[in-house]
Order: structure tokens, then C-alpha cells, then sequence
């Protein structure tokens, strides 16, 4: 059985050849495929954008093992596959969860993005004693992604949708504090019991970058949440909604503070905790962070089973706030050595936000 690569041996190994392609894999990124990621445009025929600042990001990854596709010498392709330990049912099970997956404009349907996953996929299997589980978010437009998974052995467990937490004039409460390194041990312990129902658990990104967010009342954690400030470009939103967002929102300054299509920013949110029986903290520190950052909008993805969903559509989140009407992203598995079965009686799913964007 092959080895992984690992962190101290930075050296590509070459996994697949075949007239004139070479897909290799490393835990280091080529930086021809960081350029390859800036210029890519993701999303549908419906919404298309653009994600910033994906170096400072790639670099903060943990673990990752990075597929790189070249043809005739030249990287046309890029994949990631995250290695970690995922809390299923209280079992700590290896996974690997897929991103950054692109491939040069000029080289699109070729079959090349089934190629690179295939032949990632199938490496990590032939490397990684099982239980193994593979993972992914999909938007449920993406018919074409959604397709080329089913193909290779995955299926989707859970729908999430997209809520949005939205102030004109955001103001902070002074209980408002950045988490401490100190705290954060406290912090993943609380946030273990909030979260004891869900699968898929991972806190490994609570307080990057130091934006783990807490109220506090006598000097005790009351409420939390991991809040990380995102900017995306907008290229396309079809239809007579799409085109008032894109042409007719960003001329006015108070529409403009929620959607500028050429710099898009908003926080993007998990690990979300309050006290039990206090609910009414949540909007509370949400726009406090909003206010922290001098943002508008926030943005979480969460399962439509999990227990937060009446929280979020209560009165007290705000009028401005709520969930994004046919807007879905499917979580694809693949499982070696788990019961699908049995994956798809645990619910709800937790999600990580540094995952999707």
C-alpha cells in the first residue's frame, strides 16, 4: 500500500499518466494552480462569482493533500481533498472533504474535473485503512457536478440552505470580546455538548484567525460564534430579480451596503452557541460581530433538520433576515468501510463555513 505524502516531504508523487497527462499529488500547492484559482469563476448557469483572497486561505488549510493535473507540461487542473477526523455518531472516523476543484477555461468539458476526482478519490483509498468517508458540498443546481459524483459512488445525506443575517445600522453590545487562545479549549467543550446531537462534527477552524466572537455576562460565556469576513465578485444572477441585483441595487447606498456584485463582503459564520434557553442572545452577538466588522450581511449554510432553523426564522433575528428561497447545497458522501445506512439516520449535519467558501 502506498504512503500519503506528508508535510516534511514536500516532493510530488505522480499518480496517473496517459498520453501526454500527469495528475500528481502533494501536500503542497503548485503556484501555477493558485493563479489557476484566482481567475476561476464557480457556480451555474444562475449565479456565477468569483471567491477573493484564496492564497491567505489555501495556506491556512490543515492537512491537505492537493491533485494537480497537467497536460504536456502545463497545470491545467487543480483538486483538494482535506484530511481530517470527523465525529460520526461519537466515532472519530478519518475524512477526506473535496474543494477546489477547477480546471483551465480553455480545457472545460474534457472529462478532465471527473478524471482528477476519480483518480484522487481512488489514491486516498488505496492509501488510507478504512473507515474512510469522502465528502462535499454541491449547490443543487449544479446538475453537471451533482451528476459526475453519483457516477462515482457518491450520494447526497442532507440538503443545507443558505440563511442570511442582515442590518442597516448595526450596533455593538459591549459584552462583545474576541475569544482568547486561553479560552478556546472552553470554548470547543461548550460547543461540543450544543452541538452533542450532530454529525460530521469538526472544530478545527474555531478561532481562525483569531475571529472566534463571545458575549460575556460576569465574565462567563454566555454566546458564540466563529464569524470570518469574505468578500466574492459577482459575474452573473440570471433573471429579472438577477438583473436588478446586479444593475439597479449597487447604484443606491443603502441596498448597496447588502449586494455590490464587483466586491461582495460579508461575515460567514459557525460554531454558533448561546446559553440554554436564551435564543434572544443569538441576534444580539450577530450584530454585534456585524458591528465589530462594519459589515451588513452574514451568512451561515445549515441542515434544514438542524434545531437552529426555528431560532433563525424567530421575529427577533430581524425582519431583513431569513433564509434565501431556493438556494440548496446537497452534502455528497462516499463511504469505505461505513454504513450509508447508517449515515443517513444521523442528523442534523454540522457545517463548517470555512468548508464552503
Amino acid at each position: 500500500m502506498p504512503d500519503l505524502p506528508t508535510l516534511n516531504n514536500p516532493e510530488k508523487i505522480e499518480i496517473y499518466r496517459n498520453s501526454g497527462l500527469i495528475i500528481s499529488v502533494s501536500r503542497q500547492i503548485d503556484p501555477a494552480a493558485v493563479t489557476l484559482l484566482k481567475r476561476t469563476i464557480y457556480g451555474t448557469s444562475g449565479v456565477r462569482y468569483q471567491h477573493t483572497n484564496q492564497e491567505t486561505k489555501i495556506r491556512s488549510l490543515q492537512n491537505p493533500l492537493f491533485f494537480h493535473l497537467y497536460r504536456l507540461g502545463q497545470l491545467i487542473g487543480t483538486y483538494c481533498l482535506v484530511e481530517r477526523p470527523l465525529d460520526i455518531d461519537s466515532q472519530l472516523i478519518t475524512a477526506f472533504y473535496g474543494r477546489y476543484l477547477s480546471i483551465d477555461e480553455n480545457h472545460v468539458s474534457n472529462g478532465y474535473g471527473r478524471l482528477m476526482k476519480e483518480q484522487a478519490v481512488a489514491f486516498v483509498e488505496q492509501c488510507t485503512q478504512p473507515p474512510i468517508l469522502f465528502y462535499s458540498y454541491i449547490e443543487a443546481k449544479n446538475t453537471r457536478s451533482i451528476a459526475i459524483s453519483r457516477q462515482q459512488g457518491f450520494e447526497s445525506i442532507a440538503t443545507l440552505n443558505t440563511y442570511f443575517f442582515r442590518r442597516f445600522s448595526p450596533q455593538k453590545s459591549p459584552g462583545l470580546v474576541v475569544a482568547s487562545a486561553e479560552e478556546l479549549p472552553e470554548i470547543r467543550s461548550l460547543l461540543n455538548q450544543f452541538y452533542q446531537q450532530h454529525t460530521f462534527k469538526t472544530f478545527d477552524n474555531i478561532g481562525y484567525n483569531q475571529h472566534y466572537f463571545v458575549l460575556k455576562e460576569s465574565g462567563q460565556i454566555v454566546a458564540g460564534v466563529q464569524a470570518n469576513p469574505i468578500c466574492w465578485r459577482f459575474h452573473q444572477i440570471a433573471g429579472i430579480r438577477g438583473w436588478m441585483f446586479m444593475n439597479i441595487l449597487p447604484r443606491f447606498g443603502l441596498t448597496r451596503r447588502f449586494f455590490n456584485p464587483t466586491q461582495n463582503c460579508f461575515l460567514v459564520l459557525e460554531g454558533i452557541y448561546f446559553e440554554e434557553g436564551r435564543p434572544n442572545l443569538l441576534p444580539v452577538l450577530l450584530e454585534s460581530v456585524l458591528a465589530h466588522f462594519g459589515q451588513h450581511s452574514a451568512m451561515c449554510e445549515i441542515d434544514q433538520s438542524d434545531p437552529l432553523v426555528p431560532v433563525l426564522i424567530s421575529k427577533a433575528m430581524g425582519f431583513l433576515s431569513g433564509f434565501e428561497k431556493d438556494v440548496a447545497t446537497h452534502v455528497f458522501i462516499k463511504a469505505v468501510g461505513v454504513s450509508e445506512q447508517r449515515l443517513l439516520t444521523l442528523k442534523p449535519l454540522y457545517t463548517s463555513c470555512f468548508d464552503y467558501t
